[in-house]
């Protein structure tokens, strides 16, 4: 679109389409027209899927104007001529991989091959790199597409037509299609994208599998610098191939290490970090399994599972739930609010729990733990891992007898119970009944959780002792 548009009316609406550049893009919207773009409405990294998409947006509580002007920037992180474009016949159609693609629409180029009636085509090619199966579908979008694959060279003809769809996406009409397409080794396919029902731009997907059987079971069980990976033979093979790397890393660039068993163990890498692994087995390159990920842990973990038990008036007991292999923790607690450091230490605890004693009823508490690790054993050189915290506490209320018990307001039928508070209580169990009853016992009239001094009795019987 151009740089600026206008709008007139009560609302604006702007539809972009982008053909080119790498993902993450941002979009940057100016509403005031100073071109500072830094208004509100922004969006950014959106996915790739997403932001080739039509996107619109509406009303910008701007009702009352009677012109709406914007500007908008597109940004990407870098520029590749040809990527998320495609080709208008079959001479320059444009290369893909497995993944999902961005079709502008069948709407130029008149270089349709086989498209029932129409002249216009989006054209891509794939090339396999082995024997396996082809599938491509329109179905992550929701535009009415026409698919037609041939195989071999360019230019094709009609006839040469190897599988074709209009609405057989399973997803429901009217999709494209083509599930499970067989293909050799070296040979070039070439995709067309047809414009017999609509030339408006989409999405679509091609999955490429391998035919050549790989491993299977694939576990890796990480530490913070190292991690131990196990898998199922494809069959036969007797050596393996790993190729390893940070999160992401393009296939070919990665650490390769060369093993004779179905395990091996990585080793020389980060805590805290996410890697990548293929498996080739034997020398057969359509044999790689992957990618496969795993997420190395930190050199000492934070405990875990932290609760507080045994809580009365004065004390109460601190658990925590090891980390990793760790067997001494440190602990710092004090009144809510303390800073670090200057709290109550109890450092070098050799269990999993730290027994409190001395605190003061009806008091928060904060607390911290953390773990301490001997990475190198014997060495005297510890460390530590980040405090887990602030957790929190409640002591409970200290609960003093209540006092000055005395009755009033007696009638012949009615009483009111009077007492006077032990503490800061605002609730109370209240037993009474015949003369000489046994708390808790038979004949006793019990009342749980009153809240109101005085306890009015009714319906006594006159002349009675209670």
């Amino acid at each position: 679109m151009s740089a600026s548009d206008e709008f007139t009316g009560s609302d604006g609406g702007a539809y972009v389409t982008l053909i080119d550049g790498v993902f993450p893009f941002t979009y940057d919207w100016d509403n005031d027209g100073t071109g500072d773009f830094d208004d509100p409405q922004n969006l950014i990294n959106i996915a790739a899927t997403l932001i080739l998409t039509t996107f619109s947006f509406y009303d910008f509580n701007l009702k009352t104007m009677k012109k709406i002007y914007f500007s908008i920037a597109i940004l990407a992180s870098s520029i590749s001529s040809g990527l998320f474009a495609q080709g208008t016949n079959c001479g320059n159609a444009v290369p893909v991989t497995s993944g999902t693609h961005f079709a502008d629409g069948p709407s130029s180029g008149g270089g349709a091959i086989n498209n029932d009636g129409g002249v216009n085509a989006d054209w891509y090619s794939f090339t396999a790199p082995c024997n396996g199966t082809l599938t491509i579908t329109s179905c992550v979008d929701f535009e009415d597409t026409d698919l037609f694959l041939y195989a071999n060279t360019c230019p094709v003809l009609e006839s040469e037509t190897i599988n074709q769809d209009d609405d057989g996406c399973l997803l429901g009409c009217c999709m494209s299609g083509i599930y499970g397409q067989a293909v050799t080794a070296g040979t070039t396919y070439y995709i067309e994208w047809g414009e017999q029902w609509s030339s408006n731009s989409f999405n679509w997907e091609l999955i490429y599998n391998s035919g050549v059987p790989s491993v299977s079971g694939v576990t890796s069980v990480p530490t913070a610098v190292s991690s131990a990976i196990d898998w199922n033979p494809a069959g036969g093979e007797t050596d393996w191939t790993i190729q390893y790397g940070l999160s992401g890393f393009v296939f070919g660039s990665g650490t390769i290490s060369n093993v004779l068993v179905s395990n091996t163990t990585l080793t020389g890498l980060s805590p805290l970090t996410t890697y990548q692994y293929y498996i080739q087995a034997g020398a057969d390159p359509c044999s790689t399994a992957g990618p496969f990920s795993f997420t190395t842990p930190a050199l000492c973990p934070q405990p875990t599972l932290t609760n507080v038990t045994g809580i009365t008036t004065d004390l109460a007991t601190l658990n925590w739930t090891a980390g990793g292999i760790e067997s001494m923790w440190d602990v710092e607690w004090d009144v809510t609010g303390f800073v670090l450091g200057s709290g109550n230490q109890d450092f070098g605890l050799l269990t999993n729990s730290d027994a409190l004693t001395g605190l003061t009823p009806l008091e928060n508490y904060h607390w911290y733990v953390r773990a301490v690790c001997d990475l190198n054993i014997g060495d005297g050189v510890d460390t530590t891992s980040f405090y887990v915290g602030p957790l929190s506490f409640v002591t409970n209320q200290l609960c003093t007898n209540p006092s000055a018990l005395n009755v009033t307001g007696i009638t012949g039928f009615d009483s009111d119970l009077n007492w006077s508070a032990g503490g800061l209580e605002t609730e109370w169990n209240v037993q009474w009944g015949d003369a000489g009853f046994t708390p808790n016992g038979l004949g006793a009239n019990i009342i749980l959780g009153t809240n109101s001094i005085p306890e009015s009795l009714t319906g006594l019987t006159p002349d009675s002792p209670y």
